[in-house]
Order: C-alpha cells, then structure tokens, then sequence
C-alpha cells in the first residue's frame, strides 16, 4: 500500500507555494479537504475536493445508514475498539453500500 500525505492546518495557512503533488491538506477549522495537482503548466496548485467533511473521533462513529455517496469523512483517532485497531487519520468516503 503506498504512503499518502496528509497535512492539517487552518485555512488561512494553506500553502501559497511549496505544495506537494499528490499531498492532501485538510483545513481544521473550516473541515475542506485540498490536494496538490500539478496543472498543465507543471505547476503544483491546491485543488478543493468537496465543501464539506465530516470529521469523527473514531471509526465506530462512522455512520451505519443514511449517507449520502460521496460524503467525506476524516477519522482523527487513534481507536483500539472492536472496529479494528489504527493510529487515526484516516479518510474516509462514502462510495456505495
């Protein structure tokens, strides 16, 4: 499984410039989840993926029934309970049922 990248800040510190292809940056005060695409021009810029996310403590808080395919969420953890053992950070998103 390949590494992924996740960076957590507030909104008003999301980089200008420095930002890594490929890299998730998740705003912790206005929950908007960003990646690093480099554009045509080679250029690495901050595009938004969605205008919402969930954030819950852990993955048995996760919902079990009325989601919407396509909703965000981001697990901060860590969780040692019956769901499975993990340090946390994880995304999650609502794909189907």
């Amino acid at each position: 499984m390949p590494n992924v990248i996740f960076k957590r800040g507030l909104n008003a510190e999301l980089p200008k410039s420095g930002i890594i292809d490929g890299a998730f940056y998740l705003t912790t005060d206005t929950h908007r989840l960003y990646v690093g695409n480099k554009n045509s021009d080679n250029k690495v810029e901050l595009v938004e993926l969605n205008k919402s996310i969930e954030v819950v403590d852990t993955v048995a808080q996760l919902p079990k029934r009325d989601v919407e395919v396509g909703q965000f969420y981001y697990v901060k953890g860590p969780d040692t309970s019956a769901e499975g053992t993990h340090n946390g950070n994880i995304l999650a998103v609502v794909t189907g049922f």
